[in-house]
């Protein structure tokens, strides 16, 4: 049921960036008269249809999860009456204990075995929507490149997907400065700022989301693992650096500046932002000069 909910999760997102997508297209190719209105109104009852659409499939799917689970716990509670039916009235320790073993074993099995069926039916799922849907990810990048990079003469310039996105996309930027770090120092310099600042970020660390429970284990984990950074992590990057970091999406650009940094566009960390570039979620990339 979670990982339904989560798929759902990125369903309505995705269904939300596209619209977005659609009706800023539509707005900047209808015009502003009355054909633009009437364009933008029909396109917009367009997307409910399909928003109505999406979340009658989403409960669908929960209906038949739930359904399944239900068949599936009456069948082993049968077939575990049953067995106990079968029992000989009279049973050795010995012949319990393997009884006992044999029942853990078959329990075992039926759940391994419902467990594979669900995750060869969500990955039929996923192979449809594959099939039939258009390109998620193409699509963002071609909307960041039309709204944002394409003006400015810039391109995006892709980063290793390890969970070190962010990290290793803030050193190829300092590489353009002529300030060689590796993505490992970029995360020291991100943890040591967190650290030394505790007032002003630990207020906002989401610590669910790194699963931890104080702010130290955050820090830690910000500066040895491969846990994905995030807003707070880029806001303690841009102070550290002292260095404006400016973030392209489908979503706007995002500016994080600090008092008094230098103006100088030279000096300026670009980075896109990507909610389906890959299918394990969020990327970041590296924003570059078009050759």
């Amino acid at each position: 049921m979670e990982e339904l909910q989560s798929k759902h999760k990125k369903e309505l997102k995705q269904l939300e960036t596209d619209k977005r997508i659609a009706l800023k297209k539509v707005k900047g190719t209808a015009g502003k008269g009355k054909k633009g209105k009437e364009a933008l109104a029909k396109a917009e009852q367009e997307w409910d249809s399909k928003l109505e659409e999406l979340t009658t499939k989403h409960k669908n799917e929960i209906d038949a999860l739930q359904g399944d689970a239900a068949v599936a716990e009456e069948s082993s509670a049968a077939v575990e009456q049953k067995e106990e039916t079968a029992k000989e009235p009279e049973l050795s320790e010995e012949e319990k204990v393997k009884l006992a073993k044999e029942k853990a074993l078959a329990k075992k099995l039926r759940k391994k075995k419902n467990k594979l069926a669900q995750e060869k039916a969500r990955e039929e799922e996923i192979a449809r929507e594959v099939a039939n849907a258009p390109n998620p990810r193409q699509m963002e990048i071609d909307a960041i490149m039309e709204l944002y990079l394409s003006k400015l003469n810039f391109k995006i310039e892709e980063v290793a997907a390890d969970g070190n996105c962010l990290y290793r996309a803030v050193a190829k930027q300092m590489e353009l400065m002529d300030q060689d770090f590796d993505y490992s120092q970029i995360r020291s310099m991100c943890a040591d700022e967190l650290g030394a600042k505790r007032e002003d970020y630990e207020p906002f660390a989401d610590l669910s989301d790194m699963k931890v429970d104080n702010f130290d284990d955050y820090v830690e984990k910000v500066r040895d693992s491969n846990e994905w950074g995030g807003h707070l992590e880029l806001r303690a990057l841009s102070h550290k650096l002292n260095k404006t970091i400016v973030v392209y999406s489908t979503e706007g650009p995002l500016e994080i500046k600090v008092e008094g940094q230098d103006d100088d566009e030279e000096n300026v960390i670009r980075l896109s932002f990507h909610r389906n570039y890959y299918a394990l979620g969020e990327h970041y990339n590296s924003v570059v000069k078009s050759q």
